[in-house]
């Protein structure tokens, strides 16, 4: 049985309270914890600019071991989210989310020439651009595309046409479910109307798949005989 152990044992009941909660876990062998809680830290928590901070042995990292795999866990894990990391996310889901719509968009514009089910795709993409256009403002001054820890993932190479429509359309209601809880935070009101698209564009999906099914299918037989 895996033993528990609260952050306050290691830095103090006080601290924890008024900064996060986050347990650890540990082997049956509980060395590594034992020592860090028995360990005299070197200083005590301090509030700057607002925030609580802890000068001691556990401030960077905290190495614990889990049925043999080592991990480390960076500074504690505050309660509330900071506003500007939900302006971050919103604005990233944002811009995936139009991204994702504008090259459906493209796909069945320019080479499958169908106006009717582009125009539907434009329809959810200018309706999702509305409903924080009024923020923009503050979205963009929290967008920081330089340190972004996923600017630098691979993309998986798709071949077909129908490979592209198909990622872009679930990039696009990914984002969008991602916009609607996240919204909940900051800007309630919004959430309700993202739900709205995030559906409007399953259906979407959905037409694509039915005018197109043969379209859809031979590249799903392609992609098998590709792993055979």
């Amino acid at each position: 049985m895996a033993q528990l152990y609260n952050l306050s044992e290691i830095v103090g009941k006080e601290y924890v309270k008024k900064v996060c909660r986050f347990p650890f876990v540990e082997e049956k062998s509980t060395t590594n914890l034992m020592n860090l809680i028995n360990k005299p830290l070197r200083g005590s928590p301090k509030m700057e600019n607002g925030k609580w901070k802890m000068e001691s042995e556990v401030k960077d990292k905290i190495k614990i071991s889990s049925y043999g795999v080592l991990k480390y866990v960076g500074n504690v894990i505050p309660e509330n989210f900071k506003r500007e990391s939900v302006l971050r996310i919103i604005d990233a889901n944002l811009n995936r989310c139009r991204e994702g719509l504008r090259v459906v968009e493209d796909g069945l514009r320019f080479v499958l020439n169908d106006s009717f089910l582009y125009k539907k795709t434009r329809e959810i993409r200018h309706g999702v651009d509305k409903i924080l256009r009024n923020s923009y403002g503050e979205l963009i001054k929290e967008r920081d595309s330089f340190d972004d820890s996923g600017r630098q993932m691979p993309e998986i190479s798709k071949k077909v046409l129908a490979g592209i429509i198909t990622a872009n359309f679930k990039r696009t209601q990914e984002s969008l479910r991602v916009l609607e809880e996240y919204s909940k935070t900051l800007f309630p009101k919004a959430a309700a109307d993202f739900k709205k698209w995030r559906y409007a564009a399953y259906n979407a999906e959905k037409s694509v798949y039915l005018k197109y099914r043969k379209f859809f299918c031979k590249r799903n037989v392609k992609e098998r005989t590709a792993l055979l």
